[in-house]
């Protein structure tokens, strides 16, 4: 009979506290390895951010072992603390709690938001 009281409120929302939870066991996840990673670690996405650099701006970046990708002509570093790995773990967050918006209203405000 306990159970049913628990678990009655949560009825037809399960997935979505499913959802939720999964997505923000990934976020932690993430924020956890990027506070501790350094740049080899982070090679994944400080090598498209260089060569997006490279090919948009036509500036020369060099990977360096520990620093990243420095570019000495134009005293610029892309480097663990611009990787943006934080902003990567916000529109995660944002789209999985967008995603699990049901109401046409709420789903409106959250891609305007978004």
């Amino acid at each position: 009979m306990l159970s049913q009281r628990v678990i009655g409120p949560l009825r037809g929302h399960y997935d979505s506290y499913c959802t939720g939870g999964c997505a923000l066991v990934v976020a932690l996840a993430l924020k956890d390895f990027y506070s501790r990673a350094g740049a080899t670690d982070l090679l994944w996405i400080l090598a498209p951010s260089a060569w997006l650099a490279r090919f948009v701006g036509s500036i020369d970046l060099v990977y360096e072992q520990g620093a990243g990708y420095i570019s000495h002509a134009h005293h610029m570093v892309v480097g663990p603390a611009c990787a943006g790995v934080n902003f990567l773990i916000i529109g995660f967050c944002a789209s999985t709690s967008h995603s699990r918006n049901t109401s046409p209203a709420s789903r409106n405000g959250s891609c305007i938001a978004f």
